[in-house]
């Protein structure tokens, strides 16, 4: 199985990192290992919504793919929390730019 810490019901912000070119996917959780089980299941499923992720993922396998939670937080703050690490990293697998946004 992938590289991944496992925070059990927590919400906060997430990261996902490639480990042979370190480029990375910002997301948020209101709980971290569900959410992260569902990214697992969509890749492998070949159904991820980040098409660059997806692609990752086809060619290098789930032992390429670190989950990493960055910062717990309660659930309200989740969006303004996640806004703060896109602007932050800039990370190239998220599609759009904007916290909450769908896809």
């Amino acid at each position: 199985m992938g590289k991944y810490e496992t925070k059990w019901n927590t919400s906060g912000i997430y990261k996902i990192s490639t480990l042979h070119n370190n480029e990375i996917y910002i997301g948020s959780a209101k709980c971290f290992n569900k959410r992260t089980s569902l990214h697992i299941t969509n890749l492998r499923k070949n159904k991820h919504h980040s098409k660059y992720l997806q692609s990752v993922f086809n060619k290098y396998g789930i032992d390429n793919i670190k989950f990493e939670l960055l910062e717990e937080c309660n659930v309200e703050d989740l969006f303004i929390k996640e806004q703060f690490y896109l602007d932050l990293f800039k990370p190239k697998y998220n599609s759009l730019p904007i916290a909450g946004a769908n896809t």
